[in-house]
Parts: structure tokens; sequence; C-alpha cells
């Protein structure tokens, strides 16, 4: 059993095996080889111990494991046992392992819903989420000029990103500037109330949201998903059981979300217009990623 920490995660984990591990995640969970229940919870005396779970049948099962509704910076237990034999073939301990995987997916999404020569893309946000859709961009998105704006912090993000991931990263004074004329969007706030008006978004842009997207609790205008042309989503399962709901409740596609497994699967064609990718952590992933880097022998000697 190998045990990883944050420092083994963040030395040993590269944004082409994350974006190539969920991907293969995606398509399983279209495909029923995933399975991802909705997550459970146990109170307990004021706190709640939350568990996200899935499986692969015929090779192993695991679970994430974290207190609700969770922080930043406090650490979360991945475990992924073998299936046959119920042995405990590693764990991940600390925070680093969920960003990234949420980056991750936002990635393979991009990469099969974003247009194909990207102009400018808009990133609002400037937060742990924010800098892993960046660390895991794909490599035919990595030349385009990207806007970030956040209230405070925007331009030490900038300035980071540029060093560290070697992007052209540029700071926006607003919202409207960091989105005009933007052919992707990515929101990634913990904004309740639109930051995001749908009349900003160019016609046919890609936008994802990794924040809230409930009924009275949206970072965006829910109009731009309602109009889009498609939404899709990691989980439309997920999205579903929603409380309070999405804001798609009550609209003509609310049933009617596509699972991006479909996507990538080449199953589900990509139409005209805009598309909405609601991220939402498809269950089963942090396993899957672990059980990926267990396995890929990289750091083999550590």
């Amino acid at each position: 059993m190998r045990i990883l920490r944050d420092t083994d995660v963040e030395r040993l984990l590269t944004p082409d095996l994350a974006r190539a591990a969920m991907r293969e995640a995606a398509v399983a969970a279209w495909r029923g080889e995933l399975i991802a229940p909705p997550r459970v919870s146990a109170d307990l005396d004021g706190s709640r111990l939350t568990f996200t779970c899935g499986a692969r049948p015929g090779h192993w099962f695991g679970y994430r494991s974290y207190i609700a509704p969770g922080d930043a910076h406090q650490d979360q237990v991945v475990v992924v046992q073998d299936e046959a034999s119920g042995a405990v073939l590693g764990m991940a301990v600390g925070e680093a392992l969920g960003p990234c995987r949420v980056g991750a997916i936002g990635a393979a999404a991009l990469d099969a819903l974003g247009p194909q020569a990207p102009e400018r893309i808009a990133l609002v946000g400037a937060g742990t989420q924010a800098w892993h859709q960046l660390w895991a961009l794909p490599d035919r998105f990595r030349g385009t000029p990207i806007h970030v704006h956040s209230r405070t912090t925007r331009t030490a993000f900038a300035e980071r990103a540029r060093t560290e991931l070697g992007l052209d990263v540029r700071p926006a004074e607003t919202v409207e500037a960091a989105v005009r004329d933007a052919d992707v969007v990515i929101l990634a706030t913990s904004a309740r109330q639109p930051v995001l008006a749908a009349d900003l978004v160019r016609p046919g842009a890609y936008v994802t949201t990794l924040g809230p997207k409930q009924v009275g609790r949206s970072e965006f205008d829910p109009s731009l998903a309602r109009d889009a042309a498609m939404v899709v989503s990691d989980s439309p399962q997920q999205v579903q059981a929603y409380d309070p709901p999405n804001v798609l409740v009550g609209s003509a596609i609310e049933n009617d979300i596509v699972h991006v497994g479909a996507v990538l699967a080449g199953e589900r064609p990509v139409p005209e217009g805009t598309t909405v990718f609601f991220s939402v952590g498809l269950a089963g992933t942090e396993a899957w990623l672990l059980h990926a880097l267990l396995t890929s022998g990289v750091g083999q000697e550590g």
C-alpha cells in the first residue's frame, strides 16, 4: 500500500496523466463501467462526514471522505482498494488531489466541446479551482491569451500563471473586460449571485461553471443555460439531485442535460451555438485518478 501526501501528488501527477484519466473515467461513467452513486453523509454532532464513492467492476472500488461543507485547506482522504481481495492499494491524504481532478475534468470537457481555433479565454475567479483549470489546460489552448478577473488577486494570479505555467495570462479590471470577445469563458467563483450576465457572452462561446448553479444561488445568469444550444455535465444525475434545485428547473431542457462522456465517446455531436458545461465533480473520479496515478509507474521508488 502506498500513502501519497500532497507533496507526492504535486511531484508525480502531470496534467497529461490527469486529463487522460478523467477522460477515461467520464466515458466509463457514460457506458456504465464506472459506478458512481450520489454522495452520502453521516451527521456527527454538528459536523457532517461525507463520502463520494465509486467502483470499476472487475478492478477496484474506492471513496473520498471529507467534512462537509468542506474547506479548501482541509485534509481529505481518498482510498482505492482491489475488488477481488479487498486489499487497500493506496490512499491520498491532503488537499491536492481534488482540485487536480476537477481541473482535469474541465480540461477533458473543454477539449471536446471548446472551439477548434480558440482566440481568447476568460477566467472569472482566481482561487484554487481557477488555478487548476489552467494547470490542466489542453495543449491546443495553451497559446491562447487568457484574461483573468477577480476582485483582489487577479494581478498576482496572472503573474504566477505566467511564471509557473508558462501561459499568456493577463489581469482584467472587470468581468466585462475579461469576457469581452472570449470564445471560452470559465467561471470559478463561490458567488451566490450572478457575476456574469448572459448578454456579455459571445454567441457560440463555450462556458464552464464550477461554482453555484442552483435556483437562488448561481454564479451566472440562468438564462445563459436555458438558452444554450446544449448543456453538458460530468454527472447529470448529480445535477438533478441538487437541493435547492438546479437553475434549469422548470425549463424545457431540465431533463436534457447531456453526459460529457457521451460527447467524449463520439456518441453525441456538439451543435452550433453556445454550450454550457456544468462541472459538478463526478463521484468516483477521485478514486479513479488515484488508481491511475498508483498504476502509472511514476515514482515507484518513492
